[in-house]
């Protein structure tokens, strides 16, 4: 008898990666009950002690411009998406 193996399920994509200086928005798409939308995640890179790369959602004051930079192209990127 053959038994058969679940398929295992890649792992979700993200729509796109906006980087400016040490932050990220990666932009996911969200499905349930037939109903799709966008979500943002907002994360800032940095080197701990050790020198190892990190990520945390928290920020600067100085990283606010190139958040607002990041933020922007994001709601660009979803408006020409959902055009």
């Amino acid at each position: 008898m053959e038994t058969q193996t679940p398929q295992t399920e890649q792992p979700k994509q993200p729509m796109k990666k906006i980087r400016v200086g040490a932050l990220c928005a990666t932009i996911w798409n969200n499905e349930s009950n037939g109903r799709s939308w966008p979500s943002i995640v907002l994360e800032r890179s940095y080197k701990d002690a050790k020198g190892d790369w990190k990520q945390t959602t928290s920020l600067r004051q100085t990283d606010l411009a190139n958040a607002s930079l990041v933020l922007n192209e994001a709601l660009r990127f979803l408006a020409i998406e959902q055009a």
